[in-house]
């Protein structure tokens, strides 16, 4: 199915991400309070902390590295009730000169990709800062209402089934990875790695950032390696090694969710042609 091989991914990814040097500020976020960690040492990054997710920012990239989520069913219910408002912001958190901007997005022909979903905050407040630049890569439209969308809604299907789960979102890049504006690195997949405590197992979907609606699973060690980003230090090295069986990625069911992603696929191409 294609999935990239990102043999020569470190070395952009890497550079793409830096090392922290201080404890998390929001050991809420991670399993074991213990955030994503590089395997080598590169400059320094920003840890953005948010109600119901934290980033680690790279200034280089202007872009998010990761996003994780301590996903409970209590969140995804509560997630439910709310009524979607986009509300796509630079964010003020980050130096002027880190920041991705609006215009970056304008015209790209790239949706605005979440990496901690929407759907999965718990309130308002949650909800307005999921749409922050800073929890966004560029994503081909196909790829992230597509499958993607169809992973997010898996993930949260295991955290209401199990109680909860632990999430670690992010990019893969290699080196003929395209810039926006010569500014923001496309991603050339997405992954999204998940560590469910009730079962002690971990496993990482990764799906080319593209119009095929492919996805693979891969173990937490694999994604160590082809990216250099131990996603779960915390965790057990029996499940870093052995990959997950994560559930087949769930399509959207019944006719108003259907009805509900065409308008809002309607409302984000009006959105982007009006600017």
């Amino acid at each position: 199915m294609g999935i990239l091989v990102f043999k020569n991914s470190i070395t952009l990814a890497l550079c793409l991400m830096s090392t922290s040097v201080f404890a998390t500020n929001c050991p809420q976020h991670y399993f074991n309070g213990q955030e994503p960690k590089l395997t080598i040492p590169l400059q320094q990054d920003q840890e953005l902390c948010y109600t119901a997710f934290a980033t680690g920012y790279s200034y280089s990239s202007k872009t998010a590295f990761y996003s994780a989520e301590h996903l409970t069913k209590k969140n995804v219910a509560a997630a439910k009730t709310l009524e979607r408002i986009d509300s796509f912001h630079e964010d003020a958190n980050l130096p002027e000169t880190a920041r991705a901007e609006l215009a970056d997005y304008k015209g790209s022909g790239f949706d605005r990709g979440h990496l901690a979903p929407n759907a999965d905050m718990p309130n308002k407040d949650a909800q307005h800062e999921s749409f922050s630049l800073a929890n966004m890569v560029p994503q081909l439209h196909a790829n992230n209402a597509g499958i993607w969308s169809d992973i997010e809604t898996t993930t949260r299907v295991m955290a209401t089934k199990y109680g909860d789960v632990y999430v670690v979102t992010g990019g893969l890049y290699n080196a003929s990875t395209q810039k926006l504006k010569n500014r923001i690195p496309v991603p050339n997949a997405m992954f999204k790695a998940i560590y469910t405590p009730k079962t002690g197992e971990a496993g990482v979907y990764v799906s080319d950032n593209n119009a095929d609606g492919h996805y693979k699973v891969i173990s937490v060690d694999q994604l160590k390696k082809i990216s250099g980003l131990d996603v779960f230090p915390g965790i057990p090295a029996k499940a870093k090694a052995i990959p997950a069986e994560l559930p087949e990625a769930q399509r959207i069911k019944g006719k108003k969710a259907v009805l509900d992603k065409k308008l809002h696929k309607l409302k984000n191409l009006l959105v982007g042609h009006l600017g």
